[in-house]
């Protein structure tokens, strides 16, 4: 039911555009208005603008962009939500294809890349590598320099109330530099929650100063070992140990790859933990196994874990004592080999193409 509601919103999305773009009486259309429609044919591309018809308000000779009927426009959203929400049927929403140009399954927390162009012509472009950092990871970040000459190595402050820290730089050529902070006890316990990140640094001989806000939280959660593997059915299933410092629910993700480093599933789990050590199951589904073939053992890695947040609150995230894990595979053929399907796709699948396809005909 959760993975239906982000379609219900775009169906109401797209129901608001064809509202906006609803014929009005007495006008023929022409084509899109200004902004062409990619779902619609190339036929329906055409001129940008007709003369105002006779019976309406408006004066005769004036022009007016046409708009697109509603069906036309509706029919062809419906059809793209259900395109997409098709594909995202195949698999399970705990076992879905690992794909590595997601930075939400591989760089969870990834900060952005800031370009900053200055009035010589120059550019500084920066990130700070994450926007939450959880202890005790070290604070890290990239400077780059294009275009102009950077005088000694930038100076990065790290602030949080009255709390001042030094962030160590090093160069890496040609007007790039790296920045490294590392908390010691003391510092974890000064900076959590939010701290400002400064960068001054004199270029062409003039100074330069920027800066970023990011967070730094104690963890709530852990991830403290995994056990052993098996195969139930049509999963392969692994038990991973967590421990939580306060009740709510957790959300627990990994990355399962082949042991040669092929990308095979992206795994979630959730569950609500009450506080201490608690175990949490990770599934692979055999839809999922078969794309990447077999393989004498996986590897687990880029581990989650995170509370979820109560209306008001923040996303709370935890750490994990893992880094890459190998665990035992299983031949294929030790599983039931089964597609996965929504227990409710039929019902979905007939909604979307009442509404893709039935939508010309008047009620």
């Amino acid at each position: 039911m959760k993975r239906f509601i982000p379609l219900l919103l775009a169906v109401i999305v797209a129901a608001v555009f064809v509202a906006y773009y609803r014929q009005q009486p007495g006008e023929v259309w022409a084509g899109p208005a200004k902004m062409p429609l990619s779902g619609l044919p190339p036929d329906a591309k055409q001129s940008q603008s007709v003369n105002a018809i006779a019976g309406t308000s408006r004066p005769p000779g004036t022009v007016r962009q046409a708009k697109p009927p509603t069906e036309v426009v509706m029919r062809h959203q419906m059809q793209a939500i259900a395109t997409a929400w098709l594909a995202s049927t195949q698999f399970p929403p705990y076992s879905v294809p690992l794909d590595t140009h997601n930075t939400a399954y591989v760089a969870p927390r990834k900060g952005q890349a800031l370009t900053l162009p200055l009035a010589d012509g120059s550019t500084v472009n920066w990130r700070v590598d994450k926007y939450i950092f959880v202890a005790p990871e070290a604070v890290t970040g990239h400077i780059e320099v294009s275009g102009g000459r950077v005088d000694g190595l930038p100076e990065v402050q790290l602030s949080a109330g009255s709390a001042r820290f030094s962030a160590s730089v090093e160069g890496a050529g040609q007007g790039r530099f790296r920045f490294v902070w590392q908390p010691s006890p003391d510092g974890i316990k000064a900076v959590a929650g939010e701290i400002v990140v400064h960068v001054h640094m004199t270029l062409q001989g003039k100074p330069f100063d920027f800066e970023s806000r990011i967070q730094y939280q104690d963890p709530v959660a852990f991830v403290r070992a995994v056990g052993e593997p098996k195969v139930e059915a049509v999963n392969w299933v692994i038990p991973a140990y967590v421990e939580a410092r306060r009740p709510g629910r957790y959300v627990l993700r990994a990355n399962l790859l082949t042991e040669q480093g092929v990308p095979v599933a992206h795994l979630f789990s959730q569950q609500d933990l009450q506080g201490g050590r608690a175990e949490m199951l990770l599934r692979a589904h055999i839809s999922v196994l078969k794309l990447a073939g077999e393989t004498p053992a996986y590897i687990l890695e880029g581990w989650q874990i995170y509370r979820k947040p109560l209306p008001g609150e923040k996303t709370l995230w935890g750490s994990s004592e893992m880094g890459r894990v190998r665990v035992r595979a299983f031949p294929l053929t030790d599983y039931i080999d089964e597609g996965w399907r929504d227990p409710k796709a039929a019902e979905r699948q007939a909604f979307f193409e009442r509404m893709a396809g039935g939508l010309s005909q008047d009620p």
